[in-house]
């Protein structure tokens, strides 16, 4: 069984097909844990919390991506029910080959970016967090995307097991107009540029969603 991607970085592609192993057992989190960076923990404050540690499931790739193409997660579905194939170290390792392949984004220290594959199913996501910035692009799917600047505090997300598909569905109407984010929708094709410390969640809006991650260790990489 093998990925269909669209005809987009097609030497990140090509490898793709021939390289990657479907039998190979990926590491998958838990959707209420699947950021191990700064989280928002319960008294509203993003700081490294205890509850961002991954819980993990190990599977075959070829079974999450039938899995997460037969029975996609619903908008309601809270995110304990929700794994995801999501950066980590060892999955790194595996993908190293491959993302060496990756025409990263043009920027002053884009070639000393960090990068890492992202797989997730219908209404799959990640919760808001913040970190270093960097670029994202999506090789396969849509992605909507929500961000805060630094100063301001996502609003209503206190709670981790609400999905990022209730938020966008229930929350999101009811705010108002100066407590609603910045939004967009990344296709496939498309990138997008988070800027440092901004609060950025993720929906994947796809039956599934492949995408690659360039986060840049020092942000001042644009040349004046």
């Amino acid at each position: 069984m093998r990925l269909e991607l669209p005809t987009l970085q097609q030497q990140l592609l090509e490898k793709f097909q021939v390289e990657f192993d479907v039998a190979f057992k990926v590491t998958l989190c838990n959707g209420a844990y699947c950021v191990s960076d700064r989280t928002l923990s319960n008294d509203d404050q993003f700081t490294s919390s205890k509850r961002a540690q991954f819980i993990e499931r190990k599977i075959t790739l070829a079974d999450y991506i039938a899995e997460m193409t037969s029975s996609p997660l619903g908008v309601n579905d809270t995110t304990d029910k929700m794994w995801y194939l999501f950066p980590n170290d060892i999955l790194n390792l595996y993908f190293g080959n491959l993302l060496k392949h990756y025409d990263r984004p043009i920027c002053d220290n884009c070639a000393d970016a960090i990068l890492y594959f992202a797989l997730g199913g219908e209404n799959s996501g990640v919760l808001f967090h913040h970190h270093a910035p960097g670029f994202s692009e999506v090789l396969h799917g849509t992605k909507r995307w929500a961000l805060y600047p630094p100063d301001k505090k996502p609003p209503k997300v206190e709670n981790p097991l609400q999905s990022m598909a209730t938020w966008f569905e229930q929350v999101v109407p009811s705010l108002p107009p100066d407590q609603k984010p910045y939004e967009c929708v990344v296709q496939a094709g498309e990138m997008i540029y988070f800027p440092e410390n901004w609060y950025h969640a993720t929906l994947n809006q796809a039956n599934y969603t492949a995408s690659v991650s360039s986060f840049i260790v020092d942000g001042n990489f644009f040349t004046k």
